[in-house]
Parts: structure tokens; sequence; C-alpha cells
């Protein structure tokens, strides 16, 4: 069951929404990071993103 991926559940997409209408911008399930992650904010940077 680990292996079943789930997209676009119903929090996913409330989550998503809410963002969008707050003017955050992101790219989903970025397949240049590990895990592929469902959100992505590409503009922004945490302290640590490089190490």
């Amino acid at each position: 069951m680990s292996r079943i991926r789930s997209r676009d559940t119903k929090p996913e997409i409330l989550i998503r929404r809410a963002l969008f209408a707050r003017g955050y911008r992101y790219r989903l399930h970025d397949r240049k990071l590990p895990g592929r992650p469902d959100i992505v904010f590409p503009g922004r940077r945490t302290p640590d993103a490089g190490r």
C-alpha cells in the first residue's frame, strides 16, 4: 500500500485553492526534487536550501 501514490486528493486541493487565493504561486509534483513533493514554491528559498 505504501507504493500507491495519491494525487489531487480533496485535502490537497483545498490547500492549493487557499494558497492560490492568497497570491502564492507554486508548482505541483516537481520531479527535480527527491520524493516529488506535492507543492513546491520555486521562488522561495530556505536559509539552508543549498546544503
